[in-house]
Parts: structure tokens; sequence; C-alpha cells
């Protein structure tokens, strides 16, 4: 569900909405006291790629490939460009004194 605003619509952020659903399936949203108007989004459904019986084995060939392949992020990622140090203060031994 979307709420339909009038104005900027962020006066309804984080504020605890109502929702009322009757025993006709008509639901209300109800916020200090006002109904709010809304709108449903419908998903369209996914559909899968049809195929003939000798296509099967290459598109599950391909799937498996994928599969194994994994990610590797690029070599510009930010995570690459980190500087890891041996001596970091959870990797530092206690001495002990004798």
């Amino acid at each position: 569900m979307q709420i339909e605003t009038t104005g900027v619509g962020l006066s309804l952020r984080g504020a605890k909405v109502i929702v009322l659903e009757r025993f006709d399936g008509q639901i209300d949203l109800i916020w200090m006291n006002r109904k709010l108007t809304y709108s449903t989004i419908e998903r369209p459904i996914r559909q899968s790629l049809v195929v003939d019986g000798k296509g099967v084995n290459d598109l599950v060939n391909k799937a498996v490939i994928r599969r194994k392949a994994g990610h590797k992020p690029s070599a510009n990622h930010p995570w690459k460009k980190m500087s890891v140090s041996l001596f970091t203060p959870d990797r530092m031994e206690l001495k002990r004194p004798r």
C-alpha cells in the first residue's frame, strides 16, 4: 500500500497508523482520527523462461557455472583500498610480568 499525500508527505514518516480490515475485505488506514487514502501496488508475476527438452540441459549448465563463479569485487572497490596491519589491537598479545 502507498499512502497518497497532498503535500510534501514527510509528516507521516515514523508515524503509527492503524490498519482496520473489515469483514467485507475493505481496508481502512487511520492516522490521528483521519481516514487516509491509499493505493495498492500490484507486482507482476515473474514467469520462467519456456524451454524445450533439448535446451533444459544447457540452461542448467549455465546456472551451475553462474553459481560456482561467485562474486568478485572490482579492483577499485573501497574494501580493496583498506590497509590492514598485522599489529591491530585485537591481535596484540599481552605480556605477563614474571
